[in-house]
């Protein structure tokens, strides 16, 4: 599994009674290379190769074609996690693992909660027909499905390209929204990084970012803390913030919240 990676995601793998080993992610994404001499024998690979949960880096090509070579090679399988799918604010979406040569290895996994609302509650799953039968099965015990008439509708609004416009619209909205709060928080962070649909704002080693994301919480906002993000013991410190639910009524206040949260943690 990617170092950092998504908690949640380590957690079900954990409760699966698998072994997590955690590898790290740079500027190219997972690297490989330190993931076969780190778990030679391993049979699962979990990675988000579009936009990497949470530092929103894009798996290169070399990287990508060594996860595949490594999964066809070992008989083991790639589970794509596409969280964000088409939702990519900075340039076009790189194609999907599961699209090309060696996808008969890759569970590609995705949801509409990001790209539309998780009140739908809908997800997806694109799997080799290997499996096929046996994932439906899963699916048909352990997760019923949603009222049809909702996957009807989503399933016309995809035909249609009724999707693919909203997606447009949505990346223009969001890319304004992140830039100003970039704005608004370089006083307090001199170090933030774009990523996917939100932001990471760096901290110094010496700050503890869970209590800095206890404390904005009691002020009504909801960052997430980096260092939780990892599994191994390490200096990284930031806050994850997310830019989706701001609005030009509110973010200017939000940010300045948030400014004045970091400037009492630091005084005291």
């Amino acid at each position: 599994m990617e170092e950092p990676g998504y908690p949640l995601g380590r957690r079900a793998l954990e409760l699966a009674g698998l072994t997590v080993v955690p590898i790290p992610v740079d500027m190219e994404g997972i690297n490989v290379e330190i993931g076969i001499a780190q778990a030679a024998d391993a049979l699962i690979a979990l990675v988000t190769p579009g936009q990497q949960a949470p530092l929103g880096v894009t798996l290169s090509s070399n990287r990508r074609r060594d996860l595949l070579k490594w999964a066809r090679t070992q008989n083991a399988w790639i589970v794509e996690d596409d969280y964000l799918g088409e939702l990519q604010l900075d340039g076009r979406a790189k194609s999907a693992l599961a699209s090309g040569d060696g996808a008969e290895r890759v569970i590609h996994i995705g949801t509409f909660s990001k790209t539309m609302s998780p009140s739908l509650g809908l997800g997806f799953m694109v799997v080799p027909k290997l499996v096929t039968e046996k994932f439906v099965e899963i699916a048909a015990v352990m997760l019923p499905a949603p009222n049809r008439t909702t996957q009807l509708a989503m399933a016309e609004f995809l035909a249609d390209g009724h999707f693919l416009r909203h997606l447009r619209q949505m990346k223009d909205l969001y890319f304004v929204r992140r830039e100003k709060a970039m704005t608004h928080l370089s006083k307090s962070f001199p170090q933030i990084k774009e990523s996917g649909l939100g932001l990471i704002a760096f901290c110094s080693e010496t700050v503890d970012d869970v209590m800095l994301v206890a404390a904005a919480r009691e002020q009504g906002l909801a960052p997430s803390p980096l260092s939780s993000w990892y599994i191994t013991a390490n200096n990284k410190r930031g806050l994850i913030l997310s830019i989706t639910n701001l609005n030009t009524n509110n973010i200017a206040n939000a940010c300045g919240t948030l400014n004045d949260v970091i400037e009492a943690q630091i005084k005291a």
